[in-house]
């Protein structure tokens, strides 16, 4: 090959790697707000286009179909191609479901849930886990965000994690294979505000090391 030819096949082999991948974020109330913002801007900062469906009160069940309990408290959202940061507040429409949200194009999806039950046991969040995963498009990648510990809930959030790697493996033969990304890895019970989440520079750097997961 001449080095003329090298150079050119060089260039398109940076281009199609440099490609924005589209990774859309369906999330509950821990990612309204620093974790979220970071985690979005992180992605963004590695090229990624990314969108955010954060709905505070979000079950994993709850994203499943549009028959479900209204959740006005609060949400984070954005599209794809929206350069803002997340917009939060009061939602002005009812979030899609998940498998509406799973026709857009997407070519990596971020799951973070399993803080709110879907009933008393783990067991019971790692089978909604299931359904939620054959919703997604097959080919895209996948990675799912375990809770963070959260002190008041520390009894029920570890239970989701003895069930969820099994689940995810179950899923994978219907659905997208799901990473596991361990949240209790990455910040404190202790740095949990009273209301059991959390903010300021733990959940800023949660969602840096969350971001650095993810592959690009």
């Amino acid at each position: 090959m001449t080095p003329r030819a090298l150079a050119a096949a060089l260039i398109l082999t940076l281009s199609a790697s440099a490609r924005a991948e589209r990774v859309l974020i369906i999330a509950d109330s821990h990612t309204v707000g620093p974790f979220g913002v970071t985690l979005d801007a992180r992605l963004r900062e590695k090229g990624n286009d990314t969108a955010m469906d954060a709905v505070c009160g979000a079950s994993v069940n709850w994203w499943l179909g549009p028959k479900r309990q209204k959740l006005s408290i609060c949400w984070s959202i954005h599209d794809f191609g929206e350069k803002n940061s997340p917009q939060t507040g009061a939602p002005p429409r009812e979030p899609d479901a998940v498998v509406d949200l799973a026709a857009r194009k997407v070519d990596v999806v971020v799951i973070a849930l399993g803080s709110n039950p879907d009933g008393p046991s783990g067991a019971d969040t790692a089978a909604a886990a299931e359904k939620l995963i054959a919703l997604l498009p097959g080919n895209a990648r996948c990675y799912w965000v375990g809770p963070p510990p959260m002190p008041q809930r520390l009894a029920a959030i570890q239970s989701v994690y003895k069930e969820l790697p099994q689940a995810l493996v179950r899923a994978a033969r219907g659905g997208p294979s799901c990473s596991l990304i361990d949240s209790r890895t990455m910040i404190e019970p202790k740095d949990a505000a009273p209301n059991d989440h959390f903010y300021g520079a733990p959940a800023v750097a949660w969602g840096k090391a969350v971001a650095d997961k993810i592959s690009p």
